[in-house]
């Protein structure tokens, strides 16, 4: 191991000795410093923030906001029939379309699902079927089948029996006797003949086959539980003045403006 060693001269000695100490006010300072109570600075002001603010959807003070673009305008929906009596509300925006409660005329051929034609615009001659949307009148298929239609459309509806006439109930077959229709001339297939039943009911018989004595009629529609196509065409449509657009709101009333309050009284001498 090695030893440095510093060696001081005698007259750097003798210099220190004879220089005056002034080190002891400056130590005596720092010690009153140490002893001073600290002040409190002043506080830092903040400084204004002049942009927008993290959220967004809250405006800049003094700021006015872009104006937005408006909404697009919401396709209407189509109405739902109402479940229990299969009958669409008459609320409906007012359009060029064709709403529930509108008198619409339309040109119609019907077809079963072999393409056997049972009815058509044609057969009565070209004069359209007339009728109130979405009410009972036709078959309900096809009254609500013209909601969302316009003037001149095209389109085919394809409906169930369920929207038509019904299911087909074997019970609603009878047998007769030849001799109960005496007084009806030439009866033949196919003849309808309306006859009453036990509950007083009238109802609208077909003669579907004649066999000896014996005459078999059935109170079914002859389109009873068959499925049903139509092509129409909307040829006409009146709304009811009932359902006209409604008014523009009326522009709100100005607030009242509040009265002055009254002069204090002068306090009596």
């Amino acid at each position: 191991m090695c030893l440095v060693l510093t060696i001081t001269s005698c007259c750097e000695t003798e210099r220190k000795a004879a220089a005056p100490a002034k080190k002891a006010p400056a130590k005596e300072q720092s010690t009153q410093a140490k002893l001073a109570p600290k002040v409190p600075s002043a506080p830092v002001a903040k400084p204004v923030l002049t942009t927008r603010p993290a959220d967004a959807n809250k405006p800049v003070s003094g700021a006015v906001p872009a104006p937005s673009a408006p909404p697009a305008s919401p396709e209407p929906a189509a109405p739902v029939p109402d479940k229990s009596t299969g009958e669409i509300p008459a609320a409906m925006p007012q359009t060029g379309l064709v709403a529930p409660g509108d008198s619409v005329s339309a040109l119609y051929k019907g077809t079963l699902n072999d393409g056997t034609v049972f009815d058509a615009s044609e057969r009565h001659n070209n004069q359209p079927l007339t009728f109130v949307a979405g009410k009972p009148g036709v078959i309900k298929g096809f009254s609500n089948g013209v909601i969302g239609m316009k003037l001149g459309e095209k389109k085919t509806l394809h409906i169930t029996p369920d929207d038509a006439y019904g299911p087909y109930y074997e019970e609603a077959i009878i047998h007769q006797p030849v001799a109960a229709f005496k007084q009806v001339p030439d009866l033949k297939v196919g003849m309808a003949i309306p006859m009453t039943n036990q509950q007083g009911q009238t109802l609208r018989f077909t003669v579907t086959k004649i066999e000896g004595d014996t005459v078999t009629l059935d109170a079914n529609h002859p389109l009873a539980g068959k499925d049903l196509n139509f092509d129409i065409e909307i040829v006409k449509i009146d709304r009811p003045a009932t359902s006209a657009a409604p008014a523009a709101p009326a522009a709100p009333a100005a607030p009242a403006v509040p009265a002055a309050p009254a002069a204090p009284a002068e306090p009596a001498e």
